[in-house]
């Protein structure tokens, strides 16, 4: 993802200007990277002042400016951006269609997660599938997290009540929540989805 960002920044260093087309075209570019909309926004005003600054007129010259400013935000403490309770777990619920990865996205932070130290539990809320079950079980292993799984075609609710609960109890930093793929127009898994998220505020309150 990150060589095409920069494959697409030559491109555009290569028109030779730095003009209102040449910002638009790489906001374009960090979007299409998968950049968060408010860091791709940071990003850019970084790289306007630094033209301004310091009286940038050659694109190719921002090249490095960009990457400084992607690194810049790997190299944050914590955990880098994600909003997170010092008392008590916080809990992340992915959510999305069939195959958009969330399984493969949970793993990804977990593995941030751990080795920056914090303490994980995988949730294994995709109770339709047992190969998502097994799948999550794996990443667990792989990224050092802990995982609450239940038998296919339970509750994905109590799989949650379960993993919070045990979060509480071990002082485990993060639970991570895998949830089965639905279309906002399947009203039985929104519904599920409704009360998946009523149980984590249940558990909040107490």
């Amino acid at each position: 993802m990150f060589k095409r960002l920069m494959q697409s920044f030559d491109r555009m260093a290569g028109r030779g200007v730095i003009d209102d087309d040449f910002y638009d075209e790489l906001e374009e570019a960090l979007l299409q990277a998968d950049t968060n909309v408010r860091v791709t926004q940071q990003i850019l005003d970084e790289l306007r002042e630094a033209v301004r600054r310091e009286k940038i007129t050659d694109p190719a010259a921002m090249r490095l400016r960009l990457q400084q400013a992607i690194a810049k935000r790997f190299e944050q403490e914590g955990a880098a951006g994600l909003e997170y309770s010092d008392d008590g777990p916080s809990v992340f619920v992915f959510v999305g269609v069939n195959g958009v990865g969330k399984t493969t996205t949970i793993a990804k932070v977990a593995n941030f997660l751990t080795t920056k130290g914090f303490s994980v539990i995988m949730a294994a809320g995709d109770t339709f599938r047992a190969a998502a079950i097994e799948q999550l079980e794996v990443w667990a292993d792989r990224t050092g997290s802990q995982i609450v799984r239940n038998q296919p075609g339970g509750d994905s609710a109590a799989v949650l009540f379960d993993a919070i609960t045990a979060a509480k109890a071990r002082n485990i930093d993060f639970v991570l929540a895998d949830t089965a793929g639905r279309q906002h127009s399947k009203g039985d898994l929104m519904n599920e989805l409704q009360k998946v998220v009523k149980t984590i505020c249940a558990m909040a309150n107490n």
